[in-house]
């Protein structure tokens, strides 16, 4: 059946990206510019599955995350199931089986229809996240890693209303070199079937960007998605 991109319309969209690429906060940014919402598959681990290992780098077993998510879309006691569709999905699907599982088990309607994938290099990638910190004073988030590798600037996010000192900022458990390096290579083997598999749907399936001075070309992202959700159809 097909089905038109008018703003978000019906169409679920998930967002693919490596660790470091700033997907999460690009998700957040364009699910209030599209008025929808913006679903992350770790939190709703964290929150229907118990021990579940997010700071190794591995992967959680694909039906679990994919029971869990579709638990979570379909729970009735959930206080904000009203915004759930359509829906930005953070995190899923993040390997071909999670795809397949998705499709054979998940209503048409709650499934990822379209792709839009964060192309980032993973030099970028490896220093944003060896750049990452936590203040333990104030709770907050900066980066201090300044990259500027060609056509790729996007300098460090610092805090600007507030006193902290450096040394109370700490490294996040998953960013240490040798699980970011894990991380890394675990998404690029893994996202490429995932990609490969909604381009072979057509070009509405799959968008790709490169945000190339991070988070001043999100008015850009912005309007790659809104134009491309307007001007294409997608098979449902």
């Amino acid at each position: 059946m097909a089905a038109v991109f008018k703003n978000l319309g019906t169409t679920n969209l998930c967002l693919v990206g490596p660790p470091g690429s700033g997907k999460g906060s690009y998700g957040r940014l364009l699910a209030k510019s599209l008025g929808c919402k913006l679903i992350t598959a770790s939190d709703v681990l964290r929150q229907k599955v118990e021990h579940v290992d997010m700071a190794s780098g591995g992967l959680v077993d694909d039906r679990v995350v994919s029971d869990a998510l579709l638990e979570f879309l379909t729970d009735g006691s959930n206080k904000d199931q009203k915004y759930h569709f359509p829906y930005i999905l953070d995190g899923f699907p993040r390997t071909l089986k999670q795809v397949r599982l998705m499709e054979d088990t998940w209503p048409l309607h709650l499934q990822v229809h379209a792709a839009v994938s964060l192309e980032v290099p993973k030099k970028v990638c490896r220093s944003k996240l060896e750049g990452r910190r936590l203040c333990m004073k104030c709770g907050g988030n900066y980066n201090i890693s300044d990259v500027n590798h060609g056509e790729w600037v996007l300098p460090q996010s610092l805090p600007e209303d507030c006193d902290c000192k450096q040394e109370e900022w700490v490294s996040r458990e998953d960013d240490h070199p040798d699980v970011i390096d894990k991380r890394l290579e675990l998404h690029y083997q893994m996202a490429m079937p995932v990609l490969d598999h909604y381009n072979k749907k057509g070009g509405a399936s799959l968008l790709r960007f490169a945000p190339y001075k991070g988070y001043d070309d999100m008015p850009r992202f912005e309007q790659s998605v809104k134009g491309w959700l307007e001007n294409n159809e997608t098979e449902q």
